[in-house]
């Protein structure tokens, strides 16, 4: 109770230049740690479901409190995180969609706590996190904000860039530090378990083999003749190319697919590359090709993928262990989205909002002298969202809650939270709406006008619709959803930048 009082002294102090009564004006506030690992099912960290191995998340649970049942508002990167930074569901938030701007006016986290003394730094690593321009992102906010090399950046790769950051933090000042892996995100690396190939080779002249079956992008140099010429990719089985260019200066290159495509799995590629200039021209040849993974290697790599994630989760914990960080920091580990495995027949994300999609982990690690971790694992078996996870922390650290935010402190109030989520392609099609709580999901098709009831205490799998017999008992959520689906209308699409649609293009978007 005392600190939610504090917590409004502090709020009405900023709203009207009010002398400050923040008990920590004085004193370091605890640094604030989030690691996100995209794609993370909370099956896959649940050391008693053993569908993983994952002893650095599973140690961060035992010196925390892990939430059994934490579930996100989008089953998609950009819209996900905007609502776990900004405590808007994306209905609110006005991004529903990854390759959307962030609205200038949202309230975001890093911002918030910079204003309020914090260093802000972030490291990221998949494309749909990159902003289309400066500060138009969730890069607002954060005084350093690190992209990886590529479209998906591995794990180890990020580990290394968050060392160095952690190399430049003091103790002088609290930070505030977001760690974002995407390990486990299609097209699952293989981590060594099958070793893959592909040759590539330009008018006939070999340059070299690439390994398919690890997540790279590759780069040539090559010297151009004026005219025609052909660029060919031979896989040992079939593969996507999820990118292709060429780039030179002063002279438009153009290309054209003879064999093969974009995105679709062939196992040859063939393009013919035209120089319409007079003389040879230096060009850059940048491609990303992957091995295309069946359905049947799906799960076993997905694993891989998230057991190397944590391998890389455990260097990050081990790197503020080793500067006497860890102990004085909240450190909060969660997901932006799950992924399916065949579920409901589908594989990947942002397609449904059944559970195996909104079903994320959560975590939160406190430092020794912080109050609160008996209040948290009070509630650590009831439903949560991403939207309260900002309040949380505002709450711990005694700082004022964001603008409008719509979460609630897990420290607070203890009525039941009610879910609302929703997803859409990056083009706008296949929207869906839901509403969850600890009984039942409702999920609402607009264009058909179809509904689907479940009793997920009874059918956690979400296999038996009762929509038709127990609908009413949560009919408020008809309208609701109904509701909300017409307000997304209204408010319409939010223009998706030209650079980032490519990017998306290569995400398989």
């Amino acid at each position: 109770m005392r600190t939610r009082e504090l917590l409004l002294a502090s709020l009405l102090a900023t709203t009207f230049g009010l002398g400050s009564c923040d008990t920590r004006a004085n004193e370091i506030r605890p640094n604030i740690v989030v690691i996100v690992v995209d794609t993370l099912r909370a099956d896959h960290t649940d050391p008693e479901l053993a569908k993983a191995r994952t002893p650095a998340i599973d140690g961060l649970a035992k010196d925390g409190v892990r939430f059994e049942r934490a579930f996100a508002h989008a089953p998609a990167t950009l819209p996900s995180h905007v609502s776990l930074f900004s405590s808007r569901p994306p209905s609110e938030s006005s991004v529903r969609t990854n390759g959307q701007p962030v609205p200038k006016d949202l309230p975001l986290f890093a911002e918030w706590v910079a204003k309020h003394g914090y260093s802000t730094h972030a490291v990221v690593s998949l494309a749909s996190m990159w902003p289309a321009s400066d500060r138009r992102g969730l890069d607002r906010g954060f005084g350093r904000y690190d992209r990886g090399r590529y479209s998906v950046t591995r794990g180890d790769d990020v580990a290394h860039m968050l060392d160095a950051t952690l190399e430049q933090l003091t103790a002088e000042q609290p930070f505030f530090l977001f760690a974002h892996f995407s390990d486990p995100h299609e097209p699952y690396d293989a981590h060594g378990a099958v070793e893959r190939y592909a040759s590539i080779s330009f008018d006939d002249r070999p340059l070299g083999g690439v390994c398919v079956s690890e997540a790279t992008e590759t780069r040539r140099e090559l010297l151009i003749p004026p005219g025609k010429h052909s660029f060919v990719i031979e896989a040992d089985r079939d593969a996507q190319l999820r990118s292709l260019e060429f780039v030179a200066q002063n002279v438009d290159l153009s290309w054209e697919f003879v064999e093969g495509a974009l995105h679709d799995p062939h196992q040859k590629f063939v393009v013919h590359v035209t120089n319409p200039a007079p003389a040879r021209v230096a060009s850059t040849l940048t491609f990303w090709l992957h091995d295309a993974v069946r359905p049947d290697e799906a799960p076993l790599r997905y694993r891989s993928e998230v057991e190397f994630a944590d391998r890389c989760v455990g260097d990050l914990l081990g790197g503020l262990k080793r500067r006497g960080l860890y102990d004085s920091s909240i450190v909060v580990f969660t997901s932006d989205h799950g992924e399916a495995l065949g579920e409901h027949g589908t594989w990947g994300h942002i397609v449904t909002l059944y559970d195996e999609l909104l079903h994320v982990p959560l975590v939160f690690k406190l430092p020794s002298t912080l109050a609160g971790r008996e209040v948290l694992a009070a509630g650590s078996k009831r439903l949560v969202r991403l939207i309260d996870v900002a309040p949380t922390l505002l709450d711990l650290v005694e700082l004022p809650p964001l603008p409008d935010q719509r979460g609630m402190s897990l420290l607070g109030a203890k009525e039941e939270r009610v879910l609302f989520a929703q997803t859409q392609r990056a083009d706008g099609t296949g929207e869906l709406f839901c509403a969850r709580d600890e009984q039942f999901k409702l999920i609402y098709a607009p264009l058909e006008e179809r509904f689907e009831l479940y009793d997920v205490v009874k059918d956690p799998l979400e296999l038996g619709d009762v929509y038709a017999t127990r609908g009413k008992e949560r009919w408020e959520w008809t309208d609701a959803l109904r509701a909300l689906a017409a307000r997304t209308r209204r408010d319409g699409e939010r223009q998706i930048d030209p650079e980032a649609r490519a990017r998306l293009d290569a995400l398989g978007y």
